[in-house]
């Protein structure tokens, strides 16, 4: 075997060369953090004084005997199985009859991926104007319609419901966008061998899109899901009551496991203690990962 050439060796440092910033880059940033959040979890650790002490398995019991962690938890499943499930038929929907129309398909793909790239915070309080109880847009015209409107985001019973609606609007375009590349991807031999064996329009859509779209349906699915299970950013800018500088109510209503996350590292300094809550809510997401790939595991396609 012959010794690689000068221009090979050159070549691979070049390589190596562009490759290590960006090693650095995920050590420093996801791989350290995520090891230090599995070690910190055993640790009283007080990021306010500084103290951090071992105690073992303490953060873990006092978790799993913390209702708000299950109440979190319930509210962030409540979260992801309506949002998750509203964004997928919605997307694959529009991205169908967007990909049937044959002048302004580009207009329609703008308009419906611009929200994804609003800025959340901006978005999310132009939602808590139109979603105010007395005075916002969405009550004014219930009221001419003659129909009392909810508290919405004032009441425990529709707070979550209206965070599902702001969720669902703002990650539409991005799933939106997937499917309709996963449309036009599929090949048009396929499409018309279909109609030729005589397949409808709606054995069409059943037979040969769906299941073509499986991959990408999954896709969309796991990475819809694992965003769900992380939201904070947004419940923070609907739910924050100025008065009191809480965020995730009325009555917990809108608490999810990342919010109680932040909440108890950046607001209570009990760092061990969100950390241990992370790592709870990690093979949370793993479990429901791994069921969603394994459930999806059908030969659907040709």
């Amino acid at each position: 075997m012959r010794p690689p050439s000068r221009f090979s060796r050159k070549q691979n440092t070049f390589v190596w060369l562009c490759i290590i910033p960006a090693i650095i880059i995920f050590l420093i940033f996801y791989i350290f953090p995520t090891l230090n959040t599995f070690t910190g979890s055993f640790f009283n650790w007080n990021a306010l004084t500084g103290m951090m002490r071992f105690n073992g398995i303490t953060n873990y019991k006092n978790a799993f005997a913390d209702p708000l962690v299950w109440k979190s938890l319930v509210n962030t499943m409540y979260l992801t199985f309506f949002a998750v499930l509203i964004k997928t038929v919605l997307a694959f929907l529009v991205a169908v009859a967007v990909n049937s129309v044959v002048k302004g398909r580009i207009t329609y793909r703008t308009i419906y991926f611009l929200p994804t790239i609003c800025t959340m915070i901006a978005t999310a309080f132009v939602f808590r104007f139109l979603f105010q109880p007395e005075a916002g847009t969405i009550n004014g015209y219930l009221e001419m319609l003659k129909i009392s409107g909810p508290g919405w985001l004032a009441d425990a019973k529709w707070a979550m419901p209206t965070v599902i609606i702001y969720t669902c609007w703002k990650d539409f375009g991005y799933v939106f966008l997937i499917f309709l590349a996963g449309i036009q991807g599929i090949s048009q031999e396929v499409i018309e061998a279909s109609v030729i064996d005589g397949a409808t329009g709606f054995g069409k859509m059943r037979y040969i899109i769906l299941p073509l779209l499986n991959p990408i349906t999954v896709y969309n699915v796991v990475t819809q899901v694992i965003g769900s299970f992380q939201i904070f950013t947004s419940i923070i800018a609907l739910t924050n009551n100025a008065t009191t500088s809480t965020s995730g109510g009325p009555m917990y209503s809108t608490t999810t496991t990342g919010l109680y996350i932040y909440q108890s590292a950046f607001v209570n300094f009990k760092f061990g203690y969100a950390s241990t809550i992370a790592v709870i809510l990690f093979v949370v997401i793993m479990l429901f990962t791994y069921l969603q790939m394994k459930f999806s595991k059908q030969n659907w396609g040709y």
